[in-house]
């Protein structure tokens, strides 16, 4: 039997990776719809309760303002919480699912729900949007919210593919973003209940890939008009920064290749003659088109949300948006020497704060120990509760961070402790100027690393306890697509070297781009492995495509 090669030629390579970017695609959908792991709550599960709670409140019981039923809600915290659940076996993970739905079923058949008794978010509001989009789409149940996962990442590849159709290095980043992506989902279950599935908040960022990527190369393209797929791709993005906060990174690498295409441009045109020049105004139409529109947006979602939200949010027990502070102060109390001078206390604090737990000061460490203690250390929740009633204490104060409320919610006031994390935050950085900077360019840097180099033990973790070979068939064929068009694409570059080499000009420095700035948030608040997952997904994009780039033909 001989084997037959396909012709080299770029149209034959066009279509290899058309069929790859849909065979990857539709593997990914498919494991992600059918695989229980995927398809349970997961932490912070509060926060999943309260999102789903206020949509089935809204769907069925026409509750407005982003307020839940605490019916609903009592119904839902039947559910146990993943953390102290046992998922030991395939069963396990069924049996959750279950017990999710029929809690779900049940909340959906009150009579004469109390509508008085309300209840309010205390995280990023908008993502109660992605759930009452879910559950209005594709059913209450627990799946729905995979579902629509999957619909709006069919969207952005659909938007990717018909732009850029006939072009072939955009399709091969493209392509490497899916495999990443693909790879990362496979490894969720290592990661374990911190992420658990890819309707969390923590994992909707790695959503917003894609249509970055799109527009970063839609800014390329001057014209003064901004084109449908394009404009379906900024509402995507726009919507997962709404429903996560922390995405909020990907408008720093957007405006730097904005600024570096407006300066390529207005320098070329100088060299042309005066009847060819492109008017100075039209290049800066182009070039701030996009980020000018996501702004409007933005800024209108911000001025209408508390314009219509329900008057429970004036309690500061509920926050319709993710505190700032909070995670800045918590990551740089890991180290022994600011915990030990802004967040513990020789005798124990009194506060109406639910669980506030008093944290004894201890002696310095050595300067090994000290660098160890700070990268091994965990941002702990209670270091901004801790530091919080300290600074009011010291400062002679009796005013209480917690709220005397009924029920078993939470009671801190999230708003006002922001507030004190960014006094003490300001106080860190005039009185231990160097020991900030030592978090922020050692530490945090070398704890990120550390994080990244974790999911290749989480990856071997999910691998390992693939539910069945159904999901190892999708591996491998995931597997022999990045073999396959890791070979065409070294025929094809043998005949096309000087297009590669122009095309590295154009494309290759993207993802190097988007991961620097992705790693942002793990330096300015702090890293754990479920708030790296989209920087993790960018930087396996970025190995994967440095052959096509880089590697000698």
């Amino acid at each position: 039997m001989r084997f037959v090669r396909f012709q080299s030629s770029e149209e034959r390579f066009l279509f290899l990776l058309h069929i790859s970017i849909f065979i990857t695609s539709i593997g990914l959908g498919i494991y992600i719809i059918s695989n229980e792991r995927l398809n349970v709550l997961g932490e912070v599960f509060g926060d999943f309760l309260n999102a789903i709670s206020i949509a089935i409140s809204y769907n069925l019981y026409g509750v407005k303002g982003f307020a839940g039923l605490e019916d609903v809600l009592k119904i839902l915290k039947e559910i146990p919480s993943p953390s102290n659940y046992n998922f030991n076996s395939v069963d396990s993970y069924e049996i959750y699912q279950r017990i999710i739905n029929n809690s779900l079923l049940k909340a959906t058949t009150l009579q004469n729900p109390n509508t008085e008794r309300l209840h309010g978010s205390i995280n990023d509001i908008s993502y109660t949007f992605y759930v009452i989009a879910a559950f209005l789409i594709f059913g209450i149940k627990i799946q729905s919210l995979s579902y629509l996962w999957v619909l709006l990442f069919f969207c952005s590849v659909f938007a990717f593919v018909i732009s850029y159709w006939k072009s072939v290095d955009k399709l091969l980043l493209l392509w490497c973003l899916i495999v990443s992506i693909f790879l990362i989902v496979i490894t969720i279950p290592g990661i374990g209940v911190q992420i658990q599935n890819v309707f969390n908040q923590r994992f909707l960022t790695v959503l917003g890939l894609i249509p970055l990527l799109h527009i970063f190369f839609s800014v390329n393209i001057f014209k003064t008009d901004i084109g449908l797929l394009t404009l379906i791709q900024v509402l995507l993005l726009s919507f997962v920064i709404f429903c996560r906060g922390l995405a909020q990174w990907m408008f720093v690498p957007l405006f730097l290749v904005i600024i570096y295409a407006i300066l390529v441009t207005f320098f070329k045109n100088k060299k042309v003659e005066n009847e060819k020049k492109q008017p100075l105004c039209s290049i800066l139409l182009s070039g701030v088109k996009v980020p000018t529109l996501m702004l409007v947006i933005f800024l209108s979602v911000k001025i209408a949300i508390p314009r219509v939200i329900n008057p429970i949010y004036q309690s500061s027990l509920w926050a319709h948006s993710h505190v700032f502070w909070y995670g800045i102060v918590i990551s740089l109390t890991t180290d022994p020497i600011l915990k030990n001078k802004y967040v513990c206390s020789e005798k124990p604090l009194k506060d109406k704060l639910k669980g506030l737990n008093h944290i004894q000061c201890e002696d310095i460490p050595s300067f090994q120990n000290r660098f160890i203690n700070a990268i091994r250390n965990t941002p702990a929740d209670m270091h901004a509760y801790h530091s919080a009633v300290r600074y009011l204490r010291d400062h002679g104060s009796d005013e209480q961070i917690g709220l005397e409320i009924q029920g078993d919610y939470f009671n801190v006031r999230w708003t006002r402790l922001d507030e004190l994390m960014k006094i003490i935050f300001t106080k860190m950085i005039i009185q231990n100027p160097m020991d900030c900077l030592y978090m922020f360019l050692i530490v945090k840097p070398l704890r990120y690393f550390l994080e990244v180099i974790r999911y290749t033990i989480f990856f071997k973790d999910s691998i390992v306890n693939l539910l069945n070979i159904f999901y190892t068939l999708i591996f491998l064929i995931l597997m022999f697509n990045l073999l396959l068009v890791y070979y065409y694409n070294k025929v094809y570059n043998s005949f096309n070297k000087k297009a590669i080499s122009e095309t590295f000009i154009k494309v290759a420095w993207v993802f190097p781009i988007i991961y620097v700035c992705s790693i942002l948030p793990s330096i300015i608040f702090y890293c754990s492995p479920h708030t790296i997952v989209d920087s993790v997904t960018i930087f396996l994009s970025m190995l994967l495509s440095f052959p096509y780039f880089f590697i000698n033909k």
